[in-house]
């Protein structure tokens, strides 16, 4: 069986090392195809100088309780008399909503 054994290890050893020196191979290969076919970059000329720059306009907000500014599609928001009050944490809503109830009573 020690032979047998041996044997089959020394296939296994074999393919293995056939198979890492495939792929080192097609590496190596593929390397000098795209060496050869390399296209120098030339720069690219602007078609126009007067290109307008494209400004991403976001709203900010106030909180009404610690007075961050927020933006407005990220603040949590409470309605009250049809205005919208704006805030930048679930804890500063709640302060909020915690002061318009003890106004009330």
């Amino acid at each position: 069986m020690g032979m047998l054994t041996e044997f089959l290890w020394s296939m296994m050893v074999f393919l293995l090392a056939v198979r890492i020196m495939g792929t080192v191979l097609k590496l190596l290969t593929n390397k000098m195809r795209i060496q050869d076919n390399k296209i120098e970059a030339k720069p690219v000329e602007k078609a126009s100088e007067e290109k307008e720059e494209k400004v991403l306009e976001i709203e900010m907000v106030q909180d009404m309780i610690c007075g961050a500014h927020v933006p407005k599609h990220k603040a949590y928001q409470v309605v009250r008399d049809n205005v919208t009050h704006y805030f930048c944490s679930w804890e500063c809503r709640q302060k909020f909503i915690l002061s318009v109830r003890d106004e009330s009573e």
